[in-house]
């Protein structure tokens, strides 16, 4: 993570006008992309029927959201020259999530 890309690979361009103004590189736009994201939810649902009638149940429900809590990281800086260029220091996805919830249909 403190090192995602070899930023010993960028340097900063060669002036190229008299008047000094900026220096343009030949490095495309969005070349660095962060990791890939994995994330699996799942849920669990157990309807109960009360009664004769079909219509009427009880209803209870588990949601897992990122279930295996895998820890899924964001994009690296990409500023040149500064001091975390090329480090990612964030999280994007929050952590595992467990949700219950009972339910009456009538």
């Amino acid at each position: 993570l403190s090192n995602y890309f070899n930023s010993k690979c960028f340097t900063t361009p060669p002036v190229i006008t008299s008047d000094g103004g900026t220096a343009f590189g030949n490095a495309r736009p969005g070349l660095a992309s962060g990791p890939g994201q994995v994330n699996f939810d799942f849920s669990l649902l157990k309807r109960t029927a009360l009664g004769s009638n079909e219509s009427k149940n009880l209803e209870f429900r588990a949601e897992f959201f990122n279930l295996f809590n895998h820890t899924q990281f964001g994009e690296p800086a990409t500023l040149f020259g500064s001091p975390t260029f090329g480090v990612i220091n964030s999280t994007i996805v929050a952590p595992r999530v467990i949700q219950l919830a009972l339910k009456l249909n009538f």
